[in-house]
């Protein structure tokens, strides 16, 4: 469905929704280093929230990452779901040390119910792990 910018509700290049104070927190963004691809997503928005609520109708399309720090982090965790194949025979399991939110876990779930079709009707289809 259409998400406005005035619910505060940011989606990623994979299609993550979360909520834009969570994703662009203070702590995270005004770090010495801060990573350029969640840096980039947060001006992106503040910018789109800025126009819509201007009272202009704005599309954004996102764009892949740039190289930075998190794209590696990315691209381990693509690597991982799609090594990832009998979810009824083992769980998927992911390790996230220090994290703020978890964003890689949101993510890995995120990726795990693309790969196997979730819809969000019918838990019995979604991987134990994910559960």
């Amino acid at each position: 469905g259409k998400i406005r910018a005035n619910e505060d509700l940011l989606i990623d290049f994979i299609g993550l929704v979360i909520p834009f104070e969570l994703y662009c927190n203070e702590a995270y963004n005004f770090q010495i280093e801060s990573h350029a691809i969640r840096t980039r997503q947060c001006d992106l928005f503040r910018q789109l929230r800025h126009v819509v609520t201007s009272g202009r109708e704005a599309l954004f399309q996102a764009t892949y990452p740039v190289v930075a720090e998190e794209y590696f982090e990315y691209a381990d965790l693509f690597a991982s779901v799609a090594d990832y194949n009998n979810p009824h025979q083992r769980p998927y399991v992911l390790v996230e040390g220090g994290s703020g939110y978890g964003h890689w876990t949101f993510s890995a779930h995120r990726l795990l119910m693309q790969k196997f079709n979730f819809t969000g009707r019918n838990s019995n289809n979604l991987p134990h792990a994910a559960r």
